[in-house]
């Protein structure tokens, strides 16, 4: 398939199709839920316009097929590691990208200010003006510890997601679960807001938007790092209360902002009070890492197959486009050498 748009329109050709011909339609459930992930981190991270994708995209560009420039960083180096490239469609997969920046942080300003004092070879090109203005920043480790720590909360999710297994029912409540440890770990919202929303219904319900129910910026939290990294550069004087103030501000904002729908929720009900009660410590102990969702459901609704029909095309929903989206994350896993032939090669399933 091609772009959103074009998806969009194809689906929307389908509907009517099936309607006119069959007198039927397909049961959307919106689109994919990794790109709808990875989307969400990318829009949260650039309301704080601190513009970190172009600050490691240019990172990573500065020392890409230059080898004067790489030569230069690795005599200041210590340990010789070089900037990892931003994949800028796929946020969620710079994690290796955002940590290889902090680390080799230090040896980048190093190398920015030899070349301000002409001690090495003069760069003009967009990438270097780009970092020698970000090197300025002395904040900039704890932004990018506070997109690390925002990442690596997602990423998780993310590559539970990319199976072939049905998982539309359990996403519901691990999404919450997600936004609530979010919230709490981020202490985003004041105490009392944020314990209110105790149920999906209660956050589909909460309205972000109201500054009111929003947190005091000075006990917002950005992460344990982050957070560690302020407190010495505000001993240091690195940093000035407004400083540190508008930065958690910003991090803030960054995390906020069918017709036979009722017999199915009827189906749904008696099930669980005929069926889930009667076997409630199997439902409880179900492991869907290790067993198929619907292999385990099946057993139960073989009692009355066509009772449940309509239930049953629910609960055993695929959560979106995995097959042809895993490698979003997992075809890294399925990547190994060749040393026999000196090139890598793909396994496929």
């Amino acid at each position: 398939m091609d772009r959103p748009f074009v998806n969009w329109k194809f689906y929307e050709l389908l509907q009517n199709d099936l309607k006119n011909q069959h007198n039927f339609q397909i049961l959307c459930i919106g689109s994919c839920g990794l790109h709808i992930l990875n989307n969400s981190f990318k829009h949260g991270e650039k309301a704080t316009n601190r513009d970190i994708n172009s600050i490691l995209s240019s990172l990573h560009w500065l020392f890409k097929d230059t080898p004067v420039r790489r030569g230069d960083l690795m005599k200041l180096s210590s340990s010789e590691k070089f900037p990892l490239k931003f994949c800028c469609h796929r946020w969620l997969e710079n994690v290796p990208c955002a940590e290889r920046a902090i680390e080799i942080w230090t040896d980048i300003c190093k190398y920015v200010s030899k070349v301000d004092y002409r001690d090495l070879l003069k760069v003009t090109c967009q990438s270097c003006c780009i970092i020698a203005q970000t090197a300025k920043d002395k904040l900039i480790t704890v932004k990018l510890n506070f997109f690390l720590s925002v990442a690596k909360m997602l990423q998780p999710f993310s590559v539970l997601c990319q199976s072939y297994k049905p998982l539309v029912p359990f996403l519901a409540g691990d999404l919450f679960t997600l936004v609530k440890n979010m919230l709490e770990h981020f202490q985003v919202l004041k105490h009392d807001k944020c314990k209110s929303i105790d149920s999906i219904s209660s956050l589909c319900s909460f309205y972000f938007a109201d500054v009111a129910n929003f947190n005091c910026a000075d006990k917002v939290s950005i992460g344990f790092i982050g957070d560690e990294l302020l407190k010495k550069k505000r001993a240091k004087k690195e940093a000035s209360d407004k400083d540190v103030l508008d930065l958690k501000r910003d991090c803030q904002w960054s995390l906020i902002p069918s017709k036979d729908g009722d017999e199915i929720l009827l189906q749904f009900k008696e099930f669980l009070d005929k069926v889930v009660k009667c076997s409630f410590s199997d439902f409880k102990t179900l492991d869907r890492k290790e067993q198929r969702l619907d292999t385990f459901l099946c057993q139960y609704f073989s009692v009355d197959k066509e009772k449940y029909r309509k239930l049953w095309d629910i609960l055993i929903l695929s959560h979106g486009q995995a097959t042809v989206e895993r490698e979003f994350s997992l075809n890294k896993a399925l990547e190994v050498e060749n040393l026999k032939e000196n090139r890598a090669t793909l396994l496929k399933e």
